[in-house]
C-alpha cells in the first residue's frame, strides 16, 4: 500500500514507454490534517510556525464543521467553524505564514452511526459505508444517500460555513479518509481545481495527474502520515528515498498536529530535504 517498489519502478519506467520528456524534479508536500472547529488552536499554530520558520509552506486540510452526535469526546454537540473564533484566528494567521485552507469533507463523519468508529468527525467515514470486521476497517459501499444532490447538498453547507467565517472558497479538496463513490469524485473534481489524495480508496500515484479518470487534476499525497507510536517520521523518510528514483516523483505526507511534536515534523522534513526534494506551495500546482 505504501511500500510498494515494483509500482514505483514501474511509475518512472512509464516516462520511457510513453515516451514523455519530464524535467528531473523532487517536489515535496506536507499538510496538516484534519483540522476541525473543535481542534486545539494551539497545537496547530505551533506545527504551522515551525514549518514556516523553516520555510516549508504546508496545506491545512479543515473540515468545516465537528459533529459528535453519539457523545464520544463529552456531550453531544455540532460546532460550525465561524463558531470558533480562536481556531478562524489562527487559520488566517497561518495563511499569512505560508499556509493553504484545503476543504476536508464537510462534517468528516456520517449521520449519528458508528462508521466505523464512534460518530465524531475526523473518525469516521463521510460519503462511504464503513465497518470494523474482526477490527479492521473494511469498505463496504456508498451511503445509501449518494447522490448528485446530497453529495453538493454537503459541499454547499461547506463552502457556507468557510464563508461566514472569512475564508474563500477552496480550490483543493481532500476526501475524507479518501472513501467515495465514483459519482462523488466525479463531483469534487466538478467543484475544485484538484484533489490532494489517493482517490477512491487509496489509489496513489507517485506524480501529478493532470488529468484523473474522473476528469480533474490529482496532487499527490504517496507517503502517509507520521505518528510517533505508529509510524515515526523514518517510515517516510525512507518511503521518500525510495519514490527519489521516479525522475518528477513526490514526498508528499500529513501530519495531525494533535499528535505530534516540532521535533518530528522537523525530522521528516530535514531529512527529506536531504534527499534532494525541495518543499513547494501546493497552490502552484
Amino acid at each position: 500500500y505504501y511500500d510498494d517498489r515494483a509500482y514505483i519502478v514501474f511509475a518512472e519506467v512509464l516516462h520511457t514507454l510513453l515516451n514523455r520528456k519530464h524535467t528531473s524534479e523532487r517536489r515535496a508536500l506536507i499538510r496538516l490534517e484534519d483540522v476541525t472547529p473543535n481542534s486545539d488552536p494551539a497545537k496547530v499554530k505551533a506545527i504551522g510556525d515551525y514549518l514556516y520558520g523553516r520555510g516549508v509552506p504546508f496545506g491545512i486540510s479543515v473540515v468545516p464543521r465537528f459533529a459528535d452526535p453519539l457523545g464520544a469526546y463529552g456531550p453531544p454537540r455540532t460546532v460550525d467553524l465561524d463558531q470558533a473564533p480562536k481556531m478562524v484566528n489562527t487559520l488566517k494567521y497561518l495563511q499569512r505564514r505560508g499556509g493553504t485552507v484545503l476543504m476536508h469533507g464537510f462534517t468528516h463523519q456520517y449521520r449519528s452511526a458508528l462508521n466505523p468508529r464512534d460518530g465524531a468527525s475526523t473518525d469516521d467515514y463521510e460519503f462511504y459505508i464503513d465497518k470494523l470486521i474482526n477490527g479492521v476497517p473494511t469498505e463496504l459501499s456508498p451511503v445509501p444517500e449518494d447522490s448528485t444532490a446530497w453529495v453538493e447538498g454537503r459541499l454547499n453547507q461547506g463552502f457556507a460555513i468557510l464563508s461566514r467565517a472569512g475564508f474563500a472558497r477552496p480550490r483543493i479538496w481532500v476526501t475524507p479518509h479518501y472513501g467515495a463513490s465514483e459519482l462523488d469524485y466525479r463531483i469534487f473534481t466538478k467543484h475544485f481545481a484538484a484533489l490532494n489524495e489517493r482517490p477512491h480508496l487509496g489509489v496513489y500515484f507517485p506524480y501529478l495527474i493532470r488529468k484523473s479518470y474522473y476528469g480533474g487534476k490529482i496532487i499527490p499525497e504517496n507517503l502517509g502520515f507520521i505518528n510517533p507510536q505508529t509510524r515515526p517520521p523514518s517510515t517516510v523518510v525512507s518511503l521518500a528515498r525510495k519514490n527519489s528514483v521516479v525522475r518528477d516523483g513526490f514526498a508528499s505526507f500529513y501530519v495531525h498536529p494533535r499528535l505530534v511534536n516540532t521535533n518530528d515534523v522537523g525530522t521528516a522534513v530535514t531529512k527529506i530535504r536531504s534527499l534532494g526534494y525541495k518543499f513547494v506551495d501546493i497552490k502552484g500546482l
